[in-house]
């Protein structure tokens, strides 16, 4: 290094960011002699290439990460212009109208913010959130309410809001709290034997809901299950 603490200007050409920094004073060496060994290899990467090697690797780990919330994740692509760190491509396949542009979220839903066990006996239509020992394999998840959500998303129109919660419907009705009222219609299953049913159609009505549809799926009988349909009116006209 240059004893006398001088500085030359760096950037912005030369970087493997190429124009993205901007020129910077810093400090230089002067080369007085080289030595080398007979017959040397020098094995390096020029300044401005490093994200030809890096981006194969960045694309193969933010499809990996992608996938984990999104799997209609088709593929992924760091490009060249952003230096192969600046910014990703991604595609995804679109099966439903809409869906490329939801916001997924590994989370539970109910009625407090904290962390619930998830039970799951079998296929993942089986899971559901379980506050007791339970045979077979669980997990802890991260739970959100209702409310919760539509503060972090700022939504203020939810058209409708579907629930397979495996006997856990009450519980997030309830994490939506004063926001309910954003909700526009609710359809879902009820589990009879997880559920009480008259508290929770009761909790609806109270909420401004009125039930319109009620029937039994093709295996009620054996799985104690029914569909619902709840719409919410205002003066006894649906809205």
């Amino acid at each position: 290094m240059d004893r006398r603490g001088k500085k030359k200007p760096e950037a912005p050409f030369g970087e493997f960011t190429r124009y993205y920094g901007p020129q910077r004073w810093n400090p230089y060496m002067v080369v007085t002699a080289v030595t080398r060994r007979s017959e040397a290899f020098w094995d390096d990467v020029m300044v401005g290439h490093t994200h030809w090697i890096s981006s194969p690797v960045r694309e193969g780990h933010i499809f990996q990460k992608v996938k984990e919330v999104v799997p209609t994740v088709v593929n992924v692509h760091v490009p060249m212009s952003g230096c192969g760190v600046r910014h990703v491509y991604i595609q995804l396949r679109q099966n439903v109208a809409g869906l490329p542009r939801s916001h997924c979220m590994h989370a539970a839903l109910g009625n407090s913010e904290d962390d619930v066990r998830l039970a799951m006996p079998g296929g993942y239509s089986d899971n559901r959130i379980t506050g007791e020992a339970t045979e077979g394999p669980t997990e802890v998840v991260r739970c959100t309410t209702g409310a919760a959500y539509l503060e972090r998303m700022g939504l203020e129109r939810v058209d409708l809001l579907k629930l397979d919660v495996e006997g856990y419907e009450t519980e997030v009705v309830r994490g939506f709290a004063k926001h309910l009222s954003r909700v526009k219609a609710i359809v879902g299953e009820v589990h009879e034997r997880l559920i009480d049913q008259r508290a929770f159609y009761s909790l609806l009505e109270e909420s401004g809901y009125s039930i319109v549809a009620r029937r039994e799926t093709r295996n009620a009988k054996r799985e104690g299950v029914h569909i619902f349909e709840a719409v919410r009116h205002r003066e006894g006209i649906l809205t």
